[in-house]
């Protein structure tokens, strides 16, 4: 085996990389050889790849082991085979195919091998047998050269021979067919009855052609086409006979016209050539050349004319040789006279001797034309170079002109077909052949290089597993923070393979995968994670197999190998993301890239909400961000985003707990699912019963059911009443799934602060709090009701049906303080300066607590009080009883503006917008026998709508009582919500009148009641008066006009 060859067997080819896993199916390689085909030398170092798949691609290169074949070719080439090594063949399949290709190639090494061993074999033994053979076939061939020698080099045409045998054998074979005449050079009639030629014979022809012959006529060529096949080259011959030197005579007649025309008759088969009539003497040349070239025969050969008849003393057929002929045979036993004898009559014008009968003598009974007698008893061969010419013709008897025998019609000089045979009158030796050269047995040998394509395949998994689990993921959705096992799996590493330097697994995980860690796992489940180098960096992680590991490898490569499953841990960290994912395994370089997975991750939010009021239904408003009163019913609700239809992952726990704000009470709990049914039951309560919540679901089953569809989660009412003024309060739930903590939105509620206030002023606005008062005087009480907090409000339909919504009252000292119709009729109220200078987005709470849940709360701080100057009286109809009673109805809530309801329970309270109090939107109820007045609303949604977020100043009027002494002191209550709230006290310490000022009052008192009188009298006969209003912010107005109209008078 040449160098080439082995350096070919051990040959690693590189390929450019192309895309992974294709549909790679195993090729056919044709390594079988035959001992006759076609030689095609080609370079050891060729190679044409093939990839089944049809695309150029990587692969794990395979060498089956050519050892034995390469010894095979050694030992054929040595015996004389041809062997031509072909373009060594990779090609390229799957991981699945690879054992089978391998084995394909193997057994086509075995059979290359046994067809290597049976070609040596045979060549040996044909090369054997042909060094015999060559060795008796020189010894025949000078024996043959010897004979023709002797036979032919001093033969003498003139002088026959007549050997046993003719040591010339003729080069050719007759092959001439019954339309074998291909032209005739001259003139000529077609005849194809058999009657109009002589004797009346067609012999082996299908027609004839006739041409009249004169002495004068010129030269006739006659050709006939693949009459003969030469032996040695197989190739057919075509013959030209050229005729010439015509001599005729009237010697003879036919038909029954008695035609004495000279003819010559061409047969259309070669083998009848030509026949004379009263054509005594003619040349013929014979030339034959090959069919295919036209180019000359360039061999002697014998020709042989016969059979030449001769009938008593009258007529001899004869034949004479010319030129060109070497020598003349006779048979040992032939009729013909063994040497020239004269010719007689009109031909011996151009032939004076030839072959022919004895003169005189009549030729023997029994022999014909058509007798197998006819060339040996009657024939003459001539052995001639290509071209020779002889004569033909007929000749009388000695000394005389041919003529007919009398009474049998005549004598017709006819060549039959034996004339033209390639038969001789004797036969011929046969030349010894050379034997053949045996063929270089030949046979083509190709290698055959697989490139095995992996089959790197990836799966991802729910949870932690060990290995590749069964089933997939792939395509599922995952939700945030559920736990992933992306699989790295290969193939099998192919029997066969080289020996490789590195092997990596390498993955860039996908943003939103968080890497925990990564483990190795054999096909048998053991931890084989000690055989890699595990690495991740920023989302980069490789598994590096390690040099032990490698080597062990290495040490097996003959063999099929398992790799090791790497299994790479993590959580889906990110809400919102596709996880598309491949990895490639990397083999000395060579990377080979898997299929990818994607999942899409979904984040599973809890969410809590908070309603007013104690709801047994999922569809009331939320409050969440308002103001709440103090005592008012709350509810929270808990519920999570639907669970993913398609979801990886199974929901092993679900508990909800939340830690509620302080500045709630705990009621109780409720759980509805979708249907708003009560499931409560399904579940475990496992909280204090106060601020500590918690509850857990008894079983998942339902959730992990059907996880194609998508899973209704259960909502959670928790029950609570707000228990403190003044505070923020904010509330975050959990829910916990799987282990993982999940927080809901916080929501936050306040419970609004107010500070009612009492003022105790002089007529000019000015602080008169702790200043004396004397009997008869006047006292400028202001009492601010606080509803400036009071926005924003989320409350109930039932809470506003409520007689306690709003009320300011003022429990004052009767004993000290006279209320009579004009102190009733000057209390008014109006709102405070802010109020009327904008009406727009009310201002947040400064005064309130906060609670998180997880903080002590601070105590509200008392806001400036504000002084506004209201005085101004009230036109409102005395009420009073005797008792103190009211005869004023409750106002109906449920009557008011239904608009502002958010749904059928809820109300959401805005910011009020009036910028003047209306005092028909309230009640004044005067109770003179207890000392108390006090403010209502007639309807308390309308009220708050109009006064939320605003600051109503009541301006009181009362006189001091004559005779009262000690101290007046004052507070005023402000009732939210029911919730009671008291003024600061104010005080005003009374000074005894003198003599002179008490009967100065009386002489007043007495002069202003007669005043009084007369007016009310005048009244009646006299048109009233246009008045200014009295009421609001014109009241103290009116009165001035008043005044100045009584002194007038």
């Amino acid at each position: 085996m040449n160098k080439q060859f082995k350096e070919l067997e051990m040959k690693t080819l590189t390929h450019k990389q192309a895309k992974r896993l294709m549909a790679v199916t195993a090729a056919t390689m044709m390594m079988a050889g035959t001992t006759v085909q076609t030689m095609v030398t080609v370079s050891a170092a060729d190679e044409d790849t093939t990839n089944t798949s049809g695309d150029k691609s990587q692969g794990l290169a395979v060498t089956p082991d050519a050892t034995k074949l390469n010894a095979a070719v050694k030992n054929a080439e040595e015996a004389g085979v041809k062997v031509t090594q072909g373009k060594t063949k990779t090609t390229t399949v799957s991981a699945k195919d690879a054992a089978e290709n391998k084995s394909r190639i193997d057994g086509t090494y075995a059979d290359k091998v046994k067809e290597l061993t049976d070609l040596a074999t045979k060549q040996k033994a044909a090369d054997t047998q042909y060094a015999k053979d060559e060795k008796a076939y020189k010894a025949a061939l000078e024996e043959y050269n010897a004979a023709v020698k002797g036979q032919t080099d001093d033969a003498n045409p003139s002088n026959p021979l007549q050997p046993e045998q003719l040591a010339y054998e003729q080069p050719f074979n007759l092959t001439a067919h019954k339309s074998g005449l291909s032209s005739v050079s001259v003139t000529s009639t077609k005849i194809t009855d058999k009657s109009q030629v002589p004797a009346g014979d067609m012999y082996n022809s299908n027609y004839v052609r006739r041409v009249k012959i004169t002495d004068s006529t010129k030269p006739i060529t006659v050709t006939y086409k693949n009459v003969a096949k030469d032996k040695e080259s197989g190739k057919s011959l075509n013959v030209t006979l050229t005729l010439s030197d015509f001599v005729t005579d009237k010697i003879d007649t036919q038909g029954s016209q008695a035609d004495a025309t000279p003819y010559i008759y061409v047969y259309s088969n070669y083998a009848d050539a030509i026949s004379q009539f009263n054509v005594v003497a003619m040349k013929q040349a014979t030339t034959y050349t090959y069919a295919d070239s036209n180019k000359t025969y360039n061999k002697e050969y014998y020709q042989t004319y016969g059979s030449l008849n001769y009938q008593d003393a009258n007529r001899y057929e004869f034949t004479s040789p010319a030129s060109g002929v070497k020598a003349s045979f006779l048979n040992k036993g032939t009729s013909i006279a063994n040497k020239l004898q004269k010719v007689s009559g009109k031909a011996s014008t151009k032939v004076s001797e030839a072959f022919m009968g004895p003169v005189g003598s009549t030729q023997p009974d029994g022999i014909w034309d058509t007798s197998e007698e006819a060339l040996t008893r009657l024939g003459v061969t001539y052995l001639v170079e290509n071209g020779a010419s002889v004569w033909l013709g007929v000749s009388g008897g000695d000394g005389k002109d041919p003529v007919a025998k009398p009474g049998d019609g005549g004598y017709w000089a006819t060549y039959n077909h034996i004339m033209m045979g390639t038969n001789t009158v004797a036969p011929t030796a046969t030349k010894p052949v050379e034997p053949k050269k045996p063929a270089t047995l030949k046979a083509e040998v190709q290698l055959e290089n697989l490139l095995v394509t992996p089959e790197v395949t990836k799966d991802v998994d729910a949870g932690n597993n060990k290995g590749n689990a069964d089933g997939t993921a792939d395509g599922k959705i995952f939700m945030k923070g559920d736990k992933m096992t992306y699989s790295l799996d290969a193939s099998a590493l192919p029997a066969g393979r080289d020996t490789y330097k590195s092997l990596t697994f390498t993955d860039d995980l996908p943003d939103g995968f968080k890497y925990t860690e990564a483990k190795a796992f054999d096909k048998d489940g053991k931890d084989v994670t000690a055989d890699f180098k595990i690495e991740q960096q920023s989302g980069h992680f490789v598994a590096i197999l390690t040099d032990k590991a490698l080597a062990k490898l290495n040490a097996e490569k003959s063999k099929q190998t398992e790799l090791p499953t790497i299994s790479v841990y993590g959580v889906a960290s990110k809400d919102g993301v596709t996880l598309d994912n491949a990895y490639q395994l990397v083999v000395d370089g060579q990377p080979f890239t898997s299929n990818t997975v994607e999942n899409n991750v979904v984040a599973i939010t809890p969410h809590k909400d908070v309603k007013a009021g104690v709801v047994d239904t999922l569809t009331n408003t939320s409050i969440d961000g308002k103001a709440v009163v103090k005592g008012q019913a709350l509810t929270y609700t808990l519920h999570m985003d639907d669970l993913p239809a398609n979801r990886a992952t199974d929901i092993t726990d679900l508990v909800w707990s939340d830690k509620l704000p302080k500045y709630v009470d705990y009621a109780g709990y409720k759980v509805l699912n979708a249907a708003n049914e009560d499931v409560t039951d399904n579940y475990e309560y496992t909280g204090n019963n106060g601020r500590e919540f918690s509850l857990k679901a008894k079983s998942t089953d339902a959730l992990n059911a059907d996880k194609t569809q998508a899973y209704v989660g259960d909502h959670v009412v928790i029950y609570t009443n707000a228990n403190q003024d003044g505070v923020n309060f904010k509330n975050t739930a959990t829910l916990t799934l799987n282990d993982q903590d999940l927080t809901t939105n916080t929501v936050k509620n306040l419970t609004p602060n107010y500070h009612p206030e009492k003022l105790d002023l002089t007529k000019d606005g000015k602080d008169f709090n702790g200043k004396s008062v004397k009997p008869g005087d006047t006292l400028h009480y202001q009492i601010k009701g606080d509803l400036s907090e009071y926005h924003d409000l989320a409350t109930t339909v039932d809470q506003l049906k409520s007689d306690d919504v709003f009320t300011l009252s003022d429990d004052y000292d009767e004993d000290k303080l006279t209320v009579n119709d004009d102190v009733k009729k000057s209390f008014t109220i109006s709102l405070g300066e802010d109020a009327k200078e904008s009406t727009d987005e009310p201002a947040e709470s400064s005064s309130a607590a906060t609670d998180s849940s997880d903080t002590e709360s601070v105590a509200p701080s008392t806001p400036e009080s504000k002084t506004t100057e209201a005085s101004s009286s009230v036109e409102a109809e005395d009420s009073s009883k005797t008792d103190g009673t009211t005869d004023t109805a409750a106002t109906d809530v449920s009557e008011g503006d239904s608009s502002q309801s958010a749904d059928e329970n809820t109300v959401i309270i805005g910011e009020g917008t009036a910028t003047e109090f209306d005092m028909n939107d309230v009640t004044v109820t005067w109770d003179l026998k207890n000392g108390r007045w006090s403010v209502t609303p007639k309807d308390n949604l309308t009220f708050l709508q109009k006064y939320a977020g605003k600051t109503l100043i009541a301006s009181f009027e009362p006189i001091v009582k004559d005779g009262a002494t000690g101290i007046i002191e004052n507070t005023a209550t402000q009732t939210t919500f029911g919730q009671d709230k008291q003024t600061n006290t104010v005080k005003n310490p009374i000074k005894e009148s003198t003599t002179v000022e008490k009967e100065t009052k009386v002489k007043e008192k007495t002069t202003k009641e007669a005043k009084k009188t007369t007016k009310e009298a005048e009244k009646t006969t006299e048109a009233p008066e246009k008045q200014l209003p009295n009421t609001g912010s014109n009241g103290p107005l009116q009165r001035i006009v008043n005044w100045f109209m009584a002194l007038s008078k």
